[in-house]
């Protein structure tokens, strides 16, 4: 009893030890630092430094890249709900399939669980990458269904720099996970095609079903149903499906295949 304790009480520091730089480097909001906390906490205390090494990976490339060129990626700010401090929400729509994964792996020692928090990380890189670095593309993004050109930072849209970003994205999870703890080759490849199905998932939730909203004062169809201060309205998509929920549907796609891997 006494050892769970030392070692539940290691692993709040280590999570805080991430944590507070974090917000104090703006990459977390107040909300977005206690639901970091939580994730790493129970990361860190069930899957030890192999699991807190995956989820470091995910989050400082993927907090770096956000501001990469955050001027640039200025206008897709303004119209989607995102932005270069990650909220609870959007902490915990990237990083809650996998804690429950590693929660379950610590309880049951089934190596499958361990796949399925490595996939989950693996697709939330993959989108992170693939939209952070495909928002800089010079090509203009298209429909990942119809084809037809967008604006940067509509839902939807996909470009091949940002395709790439995504594979890459995966790939470097997968690589981490393998390198800490050893896995066999079709297990890293379906953690790598898990984390890409994911963020293709993503793409299509986000250009099908996600909300729309439509600006009554800039005439922008944005994700955000209150823009350029007044309500906007409804253009699309079911309400309910947000962009914290089309991002929690990516991690567990990526979850669900690797672990059939």
């Amino acid at each position: 009893m006494q050892g769970l304790v030392v070692s539940l009480l290691l692993a709040a520091f280590l999570a805080a030890a991430v944590v507070l730089p974090a917000l104090r480097w703006r990459w977390l909001s107040p909300s977005g630092a206690l639901a970091a906390f939580v994730v790493g906490w129970v990361t860190f205390g069930a899957g030890g430094w192999q699991a807190a090494t995956v989820l470091l990976t995910f989050f400082v490339t993927s907090s770096a890249l956000s501001r990469w060129h955050a001027g640039w990626k200025r206008r897709m700010e303004l119209l989607t709900a995102r932005g270069s401090r990650r909220q609870a929400a959007q902490v915990l729509a990237n990083g809650g399939v996998a804690t429950a994964c590693i929660a379950v792996y610590a309880l049951t020692g089934d190596v499958h669980w361990w796949l399925a928090f490595v996939g989950a990380y693996a697709a939330a890189n993959a989108d992170t990458w693939s939209s952070e670095i495909g928002a800089l593309s010079s090509v203009p993004p298209r429909h990942v269904l119809t084809l037809r050109p967008l604006q940067p930072g509509d839902s939807g849209g996909v470009t091949t720099l940002g395709l790439l970003a995504g594979g890459a994205g995966s790939v470097v999870v997968a690589a981490v996970a393998w390198a800490v703890h050893p896995m066999g080759f079709e297990q890293v490849v379906m953690v790598t095609v898990g984390g890409l199905l994911g963020s293709l998932l993503d793409s299509l939730l986000g250009g099908t079903v996600q909300a729309r909203y439509r600006c009554a004062v800039c005439d922008e169809t944005v994700e955000r149903s209150v823009h350029c201060g007044v309500p906007a309205i409804h253009a699309g998509g079911w309400r309910w499906i947000d962009n914290d929920v089309v991002n929690l549907f990516c991690t567990l796609i990526g979850a669900t295949v690797a672990f059939i891997g």
